[in-house]
């Protein structure tokens, strides 16, 4: 008996239980830098681009909102 396959979403289309599950994540502007990394307790990392970092992690999202060098994004 084979397993039945399953169908593998389109490329660029996302499967409905990955939209779900995933967050778009909270964006901040870097007042300091335009290109650096952030490194978070427990070695997680962070990088900034362009003067931007998008970052999905409670805990990430709570660090960056204590700090004076970066603010949110409003979307």
């Amino acid at each position: 008996m084979s397993k039945p396959q399953q169908q593998q979403p389109a490329f660029g289309q996302s499967d409905k239980s990955e939209i779900a599950g995933a967050t778009s994540g909270v964006t901040f502007r870097d007042k300091a830098f335009k290109s650096r990394v952030i490194v978070f307790p427990g070695g997680a990392t962070v990088t900034v681009e362009r003067g931007t970092a998008t970052v999905t992690d409670a805990a990430h999202i709570e660090a960056l909102d204590k700090r004076d060098d970066f603010e949110r994004v409003s979307e």
